[in-house]
């Protein structure tokens, strides 16, 4: 059992007392059994994918993405595309931005108050854990339709569409427009059988290998200090590479392509 210090309900003060929901509160189960076929659940903010989003999909059944690095905010311009709402910039952005914001993982490793980690990823990673594959890809397809992305898409929205909001959402971002940027979407939009590589990663510095169930160990999970221990450890002098970007965007691929049993679907 975790140290009782981390199995608190949510409490808002200050210091430890933050507000914050604890990877180990007992409030989370309560929500059990109240989701549809294709529910999701998305966690905003810094270092959610490390340890909370793989309990909260044990715990809930559903598929659960979350941060495996900071975090920032988004604002959308008027070209359509989304970059850094920056305080620095605002008198610089004001004329050029709109109303429309959203909240996307940093592409370098997290530095702050939990420490320096040695990697991570530059997207919202999907969880899986003890479901089936149906259900995860319905929930991650059902994600993109809920986006705020570069366009609004419905049930009647082609494939490509679909795949260019995806493409978007997983290509980090910049404070203006960036080439870096531009260049992951093409990769991404590059990608078949015939050219595939599962290797590549935007990520600025070390690429975290996950898979649907976690990014570590089983023993990273024991409590929040194995877990930050963990994410600090010193990477191999050879790691093995990452596949997991590109493992994401093939996921979300094969998320469309299982078609209408993908569609909402509201319990009886």
């Amino acid at each position: 059992k975790p140290p009782s210090s981390l199995d608190v309900p949510l409490e808002d003060g200050v210091g430890d007392d933050d507000l914050k929901w604890r990877p180990f509160s007992t409030l989370s189960a309560k929500l059990m059994g109240h989701f549809t076929a294709d529910a999701y659940a998305i966690l905003n903010g810094c270092n959610q994918g490390h340890i909370e989003a793989p309990l909260l999909s044990k715990t809930w059944g559903i598929p659960v993405a979350g941060t495996l690095t900071s975090s920032h905010f988004e604002q959308m311009y008027k070209d359509g595309n989304f970059y850094w709402a920056d305080e620095s910039l605002r008198k610089v952005q004001a004329p050029h931005s709109l109303q429309t914001l959203r909240m996307k993982p940093d592409d370098v490793i997290y530095e702050g108050y939990y420490g320096k980690y040695e990697s991570g990823l530059a997207f919202y990673k999907f969880f899986c854990v003890g479901i089936s594959d149906l259900t995860c890809l319905a929930g991650m397809r059902a994600s993109v339709y809920s986006l705020v992305g570069v366009m609004n898409l419905n049930v009647k929205s082609s494939r490509e569409d679909y795949l260019k909001v995806v493409r978007e959402w997983l290509c980090p971002s910049q404070p203006y427009s960036s080439k870096a940027q531009e260049a992951c979407i093409a990769r991404l939009a590059a990608m078949n059988d015939s050219v595939l590589d599962r290797t590549y990663s935007p990520f600025r510095g070390p690429a975290l290998h996950c898979d649907f169930n976690s990014c570590y160990v089983q023993a990273c999970s024991a409590s929040v200090e194995a877990m930050t221990e963990c994410a600090k450890a010193k990477m191999p002098t050879a790691p093995k590479p990452s596949s997991s970007f590109v493992d994401e965007y093939l996921l979300y691929e094969r998320a469309f392509d299982i078609g209408d049993i993908a569609k909402p679907r509201w319990p009886n």
